[in-house]
């Protein structure tokens, strides 16, 4: 049985790398880490308590366009490395 508690939390992804007609394509939560992957970056949260960011990545458009967008992510079994997948 799943009984939750305490209020929803919001993590707030940085609006300047996330626009609206960007959509979220890979999302996971893995060892206490949140995993957020998008076309164009991907930030990396410490699901615990207190959200924190524990680091951000942002492709330049010039490796976009050479290799695509990012369309899933994998982790490691271990959970110590993460491999995007692109477009191209």
């Amino acid at each position: 049985m799943y009984m939750a508690y305490g209020w929803p939390q919001v993590i707030p992804l940085e609006s300047g790398l996330c626009p609206a007609s960007e959509q979220i394509i890979y999302l996971r939560v893995t060892n206490r880490l949140l995993l957020v992957v998008a076309p164009s970056h991907l930030e990396l949260w410490s699901s615990s308590q207190h959200k924190v960011r524990l680091g951000k990545y942002k492709r330049d458009s010039n490796s976009i366009q050479r290799e695509g967008e990012n369309v899933q992510a994998v982790w490691s079994p271990d959970g110590k490395l993460i491999a995007v997948l692109v477009s191209v």
